[in-house]
């Protein structure tokens, strides 16, 4: 009779911390978690979230052809997401930091040819036209090397061509002008003689 009891007591503080349903009816809820979700559960096993805390839902047949439903919060299962979340959180952290970390040096490494150009071209100035850039390993630089020399050799034959035609029309002009000059020269004599000749008459 005790050993009835004392079963009988188990029972009962095994249920009284669980939510149970037989056969759509609710006999236990002490969580008020239950809803239409659970209510009308379709899987054998289900995992619901509630404040934080996951609750563990089983369903079997009892009694032949009864459907009971018998669960409550799992503390082992929720430290358990909780360590996952929180490790996997961790871990996205880290995977991101390391991308950055890698992004920022293959772009560093993939734009130095492109900075070393660059540097080339802030010393080219009109003394230095006839200088070029030195050719690169990569396809795409090693085309755009190609064109700035290209660029440079047409503006340096234009300067060239400039400096020609500066020295042509210099040399073309200097005989006119010292005629030029001559005649002035001899105009103020003249002048300064037809005053005298007024002066003294």
């Amino acid at each position: 009779m005790n050993v009835l009891k004392d079963s009988e007591r188990l029972k009962n503080s095994i249920i009284s911390n669980k939510v149970v349903i037989l056969d759509g009816i609710v006999l236990n809820d002490p969580y008020g978690i239950v809803n239409d979700e659970i209510y009308h559960m379709k899987k054998d096993f289900a995992v619901y979230k509630k404040d934080g805390l996951y609750y563990i839902f089983i369903k079997t047949r009892v009694f032949g052809d009864s459907d009971l439903i018998i669960g409550g919060p799992s503390l082992e299962y929720t430290a358990l997401l909780g360590t996952f979340n929180l490790l996997s959180l961790r871990l996205s952290l880290i995977s991101i930091l390391i991308s950055i970390f890698i992004s920022y040096y293959f772009a560093k490494k993939s734009l130095k040819p492109l900075l070393e150009i660059s540097k080339e071209i802030s010393e080219i100035n009109v003394e230095s036209l006839d200088k070029r850039i030195p050719e690169q390993k990569f396809i795409e630089f090693h085309t755009l090397t190609k064109n700035i020399n290209s660029m440079l050799e047409k503006i340096n034959k234009g300067y060239e061509l400039q400096k020609q035609f500066v020295s042509d029309v210099s040399h073309e002009l200097r005989t006119p002008l010292t005629s030029i000059i001559g005649y002035i020269k001899l105009i103020e004599r003249w002048v300064k003689r037809i005053k005298k000749s007024f002066m003294s008459h």
